[in-house]
């Protein structure tokens, strides 16, 4: 039996995530590859929204991890159904909260990922680019490709 090949996309909700997965997916049916869509919560957004419902007088359930990876889990399907719908390419669903850099290398290990899909982010009005700290860790510890699609500029309106 042939093994197929595997590719980690790091799904998120901007218009240039988006634009990654579709860039995933076409990828994919090309190389005869299955995708694992991540969903990552990062640690303080989770943590800030626990918060924000405990202040919520008539909420009493906090927010707790397997709901913030169900939501991400959800938000993931609808998000392949919109952009992968017409093309012919399996993919598999994880959702995670917790630190994204480590999330990403270990799902991508988990699953025999051979290549990485990130979206970046300009730094500058001048088209300078510099990777954050999560892509700058999870380029230097991951052995295969990792294909980048620049996003906005930082601390704009589509971060």
């Amino acid at each position: 039996m042939v093994e197929r090949r595997s590719a980690l996309v790091l799904v998120g909700y901007t218009e240039p995530a988006r634009r990654l997965l579709r860039h995933a997916g076409e990828h994919a049916r090309g190389c005869g590859l299955d995708l694992v869509l991540l969903s990552v919560m990062p640690s303080r957004e989770y943590q800030a929204r626990d918060l924000a419902r405990l202040q919520i007088p008539h909420l009493d359930l906090p927010y707790t991890v397997e709901a913030a990876q169900d939501e991400g889990a959800r938000h993931a399907r609808r998000l392949a159904r919109e952009v992968l719908g017409d093309l012919d390419v399996d993919y598999e669903i994880e959702s995670r909260v917790g630190r994204e850099a480590s999330l990403v290398l270990d799902v991508a290990a988990e699953h025999g990922c051979s290549e990485l899909f990130l979206v970046g982010h300009r730094n500058g009005p001048w088209e300078q680019t510099t990777f954050d700290r999560v892509m700058e860790e999870v380029i230097d510890r991951f052995d295969g490709p990792v294909t980048v699609v620049m996003g906005e500029e930082l601390g704009t309106a589509e971060e």
